[in-house]
């Protein structure tokens, strides 16, 4: 079927339940060929494997910046947060078991409302830091944001997939469940296992 498929000059999803044997024979199932609820949900569950959580506000100290089209400074706030990191360690939130509860890179339009960015999302005000209480004193030099309660679809995230994750999530995944982005998408990094997530309010 494979050489058939590329001498055709066909392109298939070699996805497993794309494959039905039946009357002794292999069929191939093309899930995406009609833009019906089926396909949508398809593609979907192909795609993104995702969840939503409801969260209250959230407290981040860290390094801000402004990054722009021109000139992203998302990690150089990183390394500014990772070389100074004895003078927040003692802050940051943890679990019970006495890990941190986690690393943010939290995200906000320029006039400090929680809004996606702009400039097609290249443009705003971007904090690397980790997630503390919200009445934790801030240390010299660094800055304290206290995001809004919000509901958030969260799907992990790899380095190499980070834009076309990104693209696709508000672009297929949002509309297709019925909601838009309500905010500033924001990254997340699970210490205990070292994933990246992708935080995007919507409503």
């Amino acid at each position: 079927m494979a050489a058939k498929a590329k001498a055709a000059g066909l392109n298939i999803d070699y996805f497993p339940t794309s494959f039905v044997a039946r009357d002794g024979l292999i069929w191939y199932v093309d899930y995406e060929c009609n833009d019906n609820a089926m396909s949508r949900s398809w593609r979907r569950s192909k795609m993104f494997n995702h969840k939503i959580v409801d969260l209250p506000r959230i407290a981040i100290i860290g390094k801000e910046g402004l990054c722009t089209k021109e000139k992203n400074v998302v990690q150089d706030l990183w390394q500014q947060a990772n070389s100074n990191f004895s003078d927040i360690a003692d802050l940051g939130m943890k679990n019970a078991d006495g890990s941190f509860v986690g690393f943010w890179g939290a995200m906000s339009d320029e006039t400090m409302s929680f809004m996606p960015w702009t400039d097609d999302f290249s443009r705003g005000l971007y904090l690397a830091g980790i997630e503390v209480y919200e009445d934790t004193p801030v240390p010299d030099g660094w800055v304290k944001w206290v995001m809004p309660a919000r509901k958030y679809i969260v799907t992990d995230v790899a380095p190499e997939s980070y834009r076309e994750t990104f693209r696709n999530v508000i672009n297929c995944l949002i509309p297709e469940l019925g909601m838009k982005l309500a905010g500033a998408v924001c990254d997340f990094t699970e210490p205990a296992t070292g994933q990246n997530k992708l935080f995007f309010p919507v409503e």
